[in-house]
């Protein structure tokens, strides 16, 4: 099956990359310059500025530079092609989609999902197997958790407050059976309504809980790339901020449930997706 690359409505330079790494990536083929502008030009109605194909160029150039070595794709100066090595990482694919459509279908399974894939890759960034999904329920007792990193509990949030926008607890334990670690609290948000979350966990309210040997930390992951010019301000709003190339250095291994769960989903994203679309 081929899905159609058609950008409807070119909105930004982000939104028209992100559609033609979604469309080599889901046809595991290559897009050359003129015909990145030929479907701009079908979009808009005229022939879009030499300019505005160098922007985007500048662009994927960026991305594929902060995707490290062997990224998802190769750019090339009149063409970008989907790199093979990529085509068992449906995490990436997952993340695409999400930040072309966001999370409007089935949303709870995604969002898990997406927490599930945010998971490994905060483990793997930590080099710590100490996280725990907090945000999905049924959610294990605070207490419990705040006593695996031996810190001292005072208090869980009351009920209402459920997870207190904390879905992932990590931790960097040494080893030793003390306090006073790093300690990180994620939100992930896998829908394009991410810059209204990115500020809601409160380490002042995360303070009360337990008597923490160090100062909390709080941490933001999302499947888009976010650009040059806002992430310094969000990481001021989010924390440590793990974005689609961040994910996607950081998420290598699955194992056989979850790496079959996310393409499961897809699978059934795309087609969902992709109204226009050949075989």
């Amino acid at each position: 099956m081929t899905y159609e690359f058609s950008i409807d409505e070119p909105q930004s330079i982000s939104y028209i990359a992100d559609w033609i790494e979604l469309y080599i990536t889901a046809n595991k083929t290559s897009l050359s310059k003129s015909e990145v502008q030929s479907n701009i030009e079908s979009a808009q109605g005229y022939e879009p500025e030499e300019t505005l194909i160098d922007t985007i160029w500048n662009e994927l150039e960026r991305r594929e530079l902060l995707y490290g070595r062997n990224a998802p794709f190769k750019l090339e100066e009149r063409s970008i092609s989907f790199n093979e090595l990529w085509i068992e990482r449906k995490d990436y694919l997952m993340c695409l989609v999400l930040s072309l459509f966001g999370n409007g279908i089935d949303t709870t399974r995604t969002g898990t999902l997406f927490e599930k894939v945010s998971e490994k890759a905060v483990r793997k960034y930590l080099h710590s197997k100490e996280t725990v999904l907090y945000g999905t329920a049924p959610r294990p007792p605070l207490q419990q958790i705040i006593g695996r990193m031996f810190e001292r509990y005072k208090a869980s949030p009351p009920s209402f407050r459920q997870d207190r926008k904390a879905d992932i607890i990590a931790w960097k334990p040494f080893g030793d059976k003390r306090s006073s670690q790093i300690i990180i609290l994620f939100q992930c948000a896998a829908g394009n309504d991410w810059k209204a979350k990115i500020n809601e966990v409160c380490l002042p309210a995360w303070a009360t809980y337990a008597n923490w040997g160090s100062y909390l930390m709080k941490g933001f992951c999302l499947p888009k790339l976010i650009s040059r010019e806002e992430f310094e301000e969000y990481s001021l709003d989010g924390g440590l901020l793990l974005d689609r190339a961040r994910i996607c250095r950081n998420t290598i291994i699955f194992d056989n449930e979850l790496k079959q769960e996310i393409k499961n989903w897809c699978s059934s994203m795309l087609d969902y997706h992709s109204i226009s679309q050949s075989s």
